[in-house]
């Protein structure tokens, strides 16, 4: 668990765009190669074609998936119904968004976006990088700043 403010520094500064209410991370060569599930949604984004990193997304509230303009909600403690989220499984991932207010968006290929909002009573969601994205662990925990 992070206490206070977590690091957002990527190794590669181009990689990173901030503007006043988000963080953007600009994913190159990015895929989705694992998915894991218990009462928890995750899923690995593993760099591939000169991309060395890996992200590793934990999602531990209920979620949406956008497909272009139908839109799902998913709830990783009920597994029945999160079977329509695994069609992210080796998607590239364009880019992660974390906003001021705890959101969380996932932009994957073919116009899929995983969006993730804060909960006010539990840990919303995690991410943790390894490689060029080490410097990224993030936790978006029910506090009122943001993650």
């Amino acid at each position: 668990m992070l206490i206070g403010k977590p690091r957002y520094i990527v190794a590669e500064m181009n990689l990173r765009k901030d503007y006043p209410d988000r963080r953007e991370l600009l994913l190159g060569q990015y895929e989705v190669n694992y998915i894991h599930l218990d009462y928890r949604f995750g899923f690995d984004l593993d760099g591939f074609g000169g991309s060395d990193g890996y992200l590793k997304v934990v999602v531990n509230v209920p979620f949406s998936l956008k497909d272009g303009n139908t839109a799902a909600v998913f709830d990783p403690e009920n597994l029945s119904s999160i079977g329509g989220a695994l069609k992210i499984l080796h998607k590239l991932a364009h880019k992660v968004v974390v906003y001021q207010n705890g959101t969380l968006e996932v932009e994957f290929d073919d116009h899929l976006c995983l969006r993730v909002e804060k909960h006010p009573q539990y840990e919303s969601w995690e991410a943790t990088g390894e490689g060029v994205l080490s410097d990224i662990s993030l936790l978006c925990s029910p506090h009122p700043d943001s993650p």
